[in-house]
């Protein structure tokens, strides 16, 4: 729990306004503001004494206690996951909404203090970020229609490296313009955070690396080109190449940046290859660009200003989707924050060390209600341990 200062009942008692007690206490109105809202302590005391003269009563009598909001940061990749929402319809999007409406108040009512809990909702996608706003904005006016303005309010934008909060203010109904490239507009409505600084080598080795997939282009079907037009990473698709000859351009291009860099690119710059049923391509990225270095630097943000009991982390069944539960589950244990992963139905197949872990939650993300399903088991298993003074879960 919190505490303020309530004067509201001694004020209306002896028929006076705020401000004529900033006179009576010789301070300007816009101080006792910020004594009273807790931005400034400075004379807090002395005039916490005058006011208890004034008004006849304890200093203890013009302090409440009021509960402390709580902020649950729940991270949820885009494809897959977050953008099944949308495709179930407004219905779905509304029951989605509803399930994290429920399980605030379940946590609120848990808590023996009543605090107040927040669930915040950070979008993670590799795509850039004028390519990705686009997608976050609609869940971003839904919830904010639906009274909830900071439960979508921050995508985590190419491949990780940046963290882009939607400003406040912004009325429901106004068109929100994305673009990075128009800055005027874009500054109106966004914040754009630097998580992971750009590695120069990759942006200046754009013109070099085209060269080099010209020659794995012919015009007739087979061609290699750089799909993506985010700045801190490569993403190549090819057309119809042998798996030879994509591994040739993979090799090529890593030894010109190896080149470029003076040294190997392990830990430095991860190669992605794929030659599957999905398509052909290869990624070139930081390594510290990843989906669980995004969930550790914002975490490590959060906690400077909140308290924030556990995290909910939701991913389909790519590795890395399930690393941002794996891969910062100890760090996290170790300061007193627990986890919940809700995890494809393949989970055991994916990371078998995983399969019996009473923290994670299994659930369909081939169904539109996917992370829905989830939600709601979480909102229902949850329960506040008082002996442990902390929140555990019964899935």
């Amino acid at each position: 729990m919190g505490v303020r200062i309530d004067i509201s009942e001694y004020l209306k008692r002896n028929n006076m306004t705020q401000k004529d007690l900033a006179v009576r206490l010789n301070i300007t109105d816009a101080n006792l503001s910020n004594l009273l809202s807790g931005k400034s302590y400075k004379g807090l005391w002395d005039n916490l004494e005058k006011m208890a003269a004034l008004f006849n009563c304890s200093i203890g009598d013009m302090i409440v206690q009021t509960p402390t909001k709580k902020i649950i940061p729940m991270f949820l990749d885009y494809s897959g996951t977050t953008d099944n929402l949308l495709k179930g319809g407004v219905e779905n999007s509304k029951k989605f909404l509803d399930a994290i409406n429920a399980l605030e108040r379940k946590l609120t009512l848990e808590d023996p203090n009543h605090d107040e809990y927040e669930i915040r909702a950070y979008i993670i996608t590799g795509t850039s970020t004028k390519k990705a706003l686009p997608k976050v904005v609609p869940f971003h006016q839904m919830a904010k229609r639906y009274g909830m303005p900071t439960l979508f309010n921050s995508a985590v934008t190419e491949y990780c490296g940046f963290d882009v909060q939607f400003n406040d203010n912004i009325p429901v109904d106004e068109e929100i313009k994305t673009d990075p490239e128009d800055k005027e507009s874009f500054n109106r409505y966004f914040t754009l955070n630097v998580l992971v600084k750009n590695l120069q080598v990759i942006e200046d080795s754009r013109e070099e690396i085209n060269e080099i997939l010209r020659d794995y282009t012919d015009g007739e079907g087979t061609e290699a080109y750089i799909a993506s037009d985010v700045k801190s990473m490569f993403n190549i698709q090819f057309g119809k190449i042998s798996e030879e000859a994509q591994k040739e351009a993979v090799s090529r291009i890593s030894l010109l940046l190896q080149r470029k860099l003076g040294k190997k690119l392990n830990g430095v710059i991860d190669v992605v290859p794929y030659y599957d049923e999905y398509g052909i391509e290869c990624d070139f990225k930081p390594s510290a660009n990843t989906k669980p270095n995004s969930v550790k630097l914002i975490m490590s943000r959060l906690r400077e200003e909140y308290d924030v009991p556990f995290i909910i982390i939701g991913g389909d069944n790519k590795k890395e989707d399930i690393a941002m539960y794996t891969g910062n589950k100890e760090e996290l244990t170790a300061a007193g924050i627990r986890s919940i992963f809700i995890a494809p139905s393949n989970i055991g197949e994916l990371t078998p060390e995983y399969e019996n872990d009473p923290n994670i939650i299994v659930s369909n993300f081939e169904k539109v209600s996917g992370v829905i399903d989830g939600i709601e088991k979480v909102a229902i298993g949850v329960r506040y341990n008082r002996r442990e003074g902390e929140f555990e879960w019964e899935i």
